[in-house]
């Protein structure tokens, strides 16, 4: 029964800034801070799923530079490398939690 609510207060949030403002001035003053609380853990995982995302193009382009580098030395291990870190990101960045923190959850 929680989680329901829950998942409600996220569809509230995300239906937009109009509709938001007058849910938290309709609502009393509990459900305004449950909103507030909810609202940071979205922005938080937003700058976490950012973070992560410069992390892995900074690793990325590092790979792409040391291949440039090392073009004489290139070695099949280095290749297998940068071809698992290119298949490995697509899928990172397409988690399931991704759908439901950027509110394109669809049934």
């Amino acid at each position: 029964a929680l989680t329901s609510g829950r998942q409600s207060l996220v569809d509230d949030v995300y239906d937009g800034l109009h509709d938001r403002a007058r849910t938290v001035r309709s609502r009393h003053s509990m459900r305004g801070s449950d909103l507030l609380v909810l609202d940071g853990i979205m922005t938080g995982s937003l700058l976490l799923l950012l973070a992560l995302l410069v992390t892995l193009v900074g690793e990325i382009s590092r790979l792409l530079v040391s291949l440039v580098v090392n073009t004489k030395h290139l070695s099949l291990h280095r290749i297998s490398q940068l071809l698992l870190h290119l298949l490995v990101l697509p899928n990172l960045l397409h988690v399931p939690v991704g759908g439901r923190i950027f509110g394109h959850d669809s049934h």
